[in-house]
């Protein structure tokens, strides 16, 4: 049963219409992006994954607004801001995931406002 749901859950999160970025909240390494987020970003997953999670935004993205991000991850709450990147502008939220230390993940859900 347990098998047959994370496949189920793969799926769906593969195929959602928000792009999906999943981090390692301890050093900000991608370990997972959806398809969404490949087509809005114009990054491959082989491109994004084991890369800092903000390797995608450029300068005018102010510091202070992916501190926030950060702050609210750590905090165990949700976390807003816009983020400007090199190819799109998106409206991020981040959620705490699931697990502890090394196991937590913590997904980033992106919508494009370009």
């Amino acid at each position: 049963m347990y098998e047959q749901n994370k496949t189920l859950f793969k799926a769906i999160l593969q195929n959602m219409v928000d792009a999906v970025m999943v981090i390692a909240p301890e050093d900000h390494v991608i370990s997972y992006v959806n398809l969404a987020w490949e087509k809005l970003t114009g990054y491959t997953n082989n491109e994004a994954v084991d890369r800092a999670a903000f390797f995608t935004e450029s300068e005018l993205t102010p510091h202070h607004i992916i501190q926030n991000i950060w702050t609210a991850l750590q905090a165990g709450k949700v976390g807003h801001g816009t983020l400007i990147g090199k190819r799109c502008a998106v409206r991020s939220r981040s959620i705490r995931g699931p697990g502890v230390g090394r196991a937590r993940r913590d997904p980033l859900v992106h919508r494009d406002i370009t």
